[in-house]
């Protein structure tokens, strides 16, 4: 149930290798899509991870975060996993920033279009949805220093707000 998987995320980081983290993360979601453990019983796994420092767990974590919010129909109940999406991945996206590194491996470039994915496309954060506007005119009128990772990021958020009143 729950509580077992509770227990098994609490412990996840200290006893299982990145690989397992991985699967147990593919398990527990297959358990949600099958309406076999709750979304907030996963997001609660989540949470227990959240000293998680390996890239591809992380991703893997803001990806079932982001599907997550398609499977809560109560929009007091998003609110909070919005909330919960920040405090969990806000700090990771803050520090990795809007520009990658000159010299940064792909896994490491993957991991900043999932955390600013996550603050700007889950979370909703208005700093990042601001911000998302901002890089996405910047894009817009000039690519170049903007990489298409992050533009890609920046058009989805930005374009989730637009109205025929914002213009061109």
């Amino acid at each position: 149930g729950p509580a077992a998987w509770r227990e098994l995320a609490r412990n996840a980081g200290k006893s299982l290798p990145p690989e397992e983290r991985l699967d147990m993360l593919a398990n527990g979601w297959a358990l949600v899509r099958a309406n076999q453990l709750g979304a907030d019983a996963y997001l609660d796994i989540l949470g227990e991870l959240a000293a998680e420092e390996n890239t591809y767990v992380l991703g893997s974590m803001a990806d079932r975060a982001s599907a997550i919010i398609h499977l809560v129909p109560d929009e007091n109940d998003r609110v909070v996993l919005r909330q919960a999406v920040a405090t969990q991945f806000g700090p990771r996206a803050s520090a990795m920033g809007w520009t990658p590194k000159a010299d940064e491996d792909p896994a490491t470039r993957e991991l900043r279009v999932k955390m600013l994915a996550a603050m700007a496309l889950t979370a909703e954060d208005p700093a990042y949805v601001a911000q998302s506007r901002s890089v996405a005119q910047q894009w817009l009128t000039n690519p170049n220093p903007v990489s298409s990772d992050v533009a890609r990021v920046a058009l989805a958020s930005a374009a989730r707000g637009y109205t025929v009143a914002d213009g061109d």
